[in-house]
């Protein structure tokens, strides 16, 4: 943690209709998932609005909350998401990646996916200590990278990972979108 890094403490998102979004999936301080849209907003749009009511210095611990009033207004336009053909598991010496759902849209691509082999052993023992060879190990065969056409790197928004259980074919390490 660095000083300046900052985190929401309370808050709630709403839509234009009055419904209350809960936080939802994989998140943090600095990353919220909440739950899908409800309908009518699912199928309209959303006009949402997130109200915070404190921030957290995340750099001090716990003692460094700020409260305040804060209201943040987004606007999201529904558009259709397809449902992918799944590729088949990718088996690499020290993990299988099995591909579970990839939902995609004009705007957004969410794979989700899960690891299983020896690598889990190494990181369960790793994980413990905090250091280079763990963070290295995670970036090696959790991190996602998604590539254009062109095979350049594509920027992503935001991803996370939680460790259940995690699954990819051969020495592949990536997918094709149609």
């Amino acid at each position: 943690m660095n000083a300046g890094d900052y985190g929401l403490g309370g808050f709630t998102l709403t839509d234009q209709f009055g419904r209350n979004y809960t936080p939802s999936g994989v998140g943090g301080p600095t990353m919220l998932p909440f739950t899908p849209l409800a309908w009518p907003a699912s199928r309209v749009g959303a006009r949402l609005t997130l109200h915070v009511t404190s921030i957290d210095a995340l750099w001090l611990r716990g003692s460094g909350e700020v409260h305040g009033d804060w209201t943040l207004h987004a606007t999201l336009v529904a558009e259709p998401a397809h449902t992918l053909t799944l590729p088949q598991p990718v088996h690499t010496s020290q993990a299988t990646y099995t591909f579970t759902s990839i939902h995609s849209s004009a705007t957004s691509l969410t794979i989700r996916w899960t690891i299983d082999g020896p690598i889990l052993d190494r990181l369960s023992e790793l994980r413990a200590a905090r250091n280079a060879e763990e963070m290295q190990l995670q970036h090696d065969y959790f991190w996602p990278q998604v590539l254009d056409a062109s095979g350049r790197p594509v920027q992503l928004s935001d991803w996370g990972f939680t460790f259940t259980k995690l699954t990819a074919d051969g020495q592949q390490r990536w997918i094709v979108v149609p």
